[in-house]
């Protein structure tokens, strides 16, 4: 019983986390599209500040 609620749970939690890093992921797209060499610039600077925020 405990077991499968915990499952629950974590898939729920799963689901809420992708969701928001999509939603994220889409804000970052659109954000960049506006100004693609933005988006280098910042590649360039901090690469893993940007690929986290992209994944």
């Amino acid at each position: 019983m405990a077991q499968r609620l915990i499952k629950k749970v974590t898939s729920l939690r799963q689901q809420t986390l992708t969701s928001s890093l999509m939603m994220r992921r889409e804000k970052i797209k659109e954000y960049y599209r506006q100004d693609e060499t933005d988006y280098f610039l910042c590649n360039q600077r901090n690469r893993t500040w940007c690929m986290s925020l992209l994944f």
